[in-house]
């Protein structure tokens, strides 16, 4: 009886660590809340690719997307961003039509000893295009899925095998640019991770998008 109850024990513990579902590091600018959220704002997208970057920031990790992720990743985002909040989705930029000279590197505080590193506008820099000046732009950076098993079950003992299950993560860093008051209004990184089958299929992919999208509005200068 006391092993069948370790068994359970260690079962539980197995469980609550494999559908753990979120992990995130972000930060609102001590200017911007949730109370004052800028109502009816426009926000352009854009993600930071290697096409494009590489030649200003050539030792940099860049965000990675198979080509049914990327349809997925493109297609999705303005959308999930219009369901979760009021702002407009004007546009998603491409590198092609910006200028490299008004990026750096920039490190950002996560918290008392955490910093992230991440592609972003200068300071005093808006970021335009054509006839489009939305008020925030939506920067994405290292963004990735990832898709890995783990074992679930419940030990050894007869009837209750350990047996592997696939997760699928989403993960990445993300910069909210005041393009106004061209300065820097939220940042950080955020995950989310599910259980995955081909069944499924870009279901999951679309979940998981759709919830880190959720957290970075969350903690965003629009509502």
């Amino acid at each position: 009886m006391k092993y069948r109850l370790l068994a359970v024990a260690a079962t539980i513990l197995l469980f609550t660590a494999s559908c753990s579902t979120t992990n995130s590091s972000q930060f609102l600018a001590p200017d911007y809340s949730k109370e004052n959220a800028v109502k009816n704002s426009t926000v352009t997208i854009l993600p930071v690719e290697a096409e494009y970057f590489f030649n200003i920031f050539p030792n940099y990790v860049y965000g990675e997307l198979k080509p049914n992720e990327s349809h997925i990743f493109d297609y999705y985002l303005p959308f999930y961003i219009e369901r979760n909040t009021d702002a407009d989705v004007t546009s998603i930029f491409k590198g092609d039509s910006l200028n490299g000279s008004a990026f750096e590197m920039k490190e950002l505080n996560l918290g008392t000893d955490e910093k992230m590193q991440i592609i972003g506008p200068k300071e005093e820099t808006a970021l335009n295009m054509e006839a489009i000046n939305s008020r925030f732009i939506l920067i994405l950076d290292q963004y990735n899925y990832q898709m890995y098993t783990i074992e679930t079950g419940g030990g050894n003992y007869a009837g209750h095998e350990m047996q592997k299950e696939m997760r699928l993560k989403f993960e990445t860093k993300y910069l909210i640019w005041d393009n106004h008051l061209q300065k820097a209004a939220a940042w950080g990184k955020v995950n989310s991770v599910k259980k995955y089958s081909v069944m499924d299929g870009d279901q999951v992919y679309r979940n998981l998008l759709d919830d880190v999208l959720q957290k970075i509005i969350q903690k965003s200068p629009f509502s």
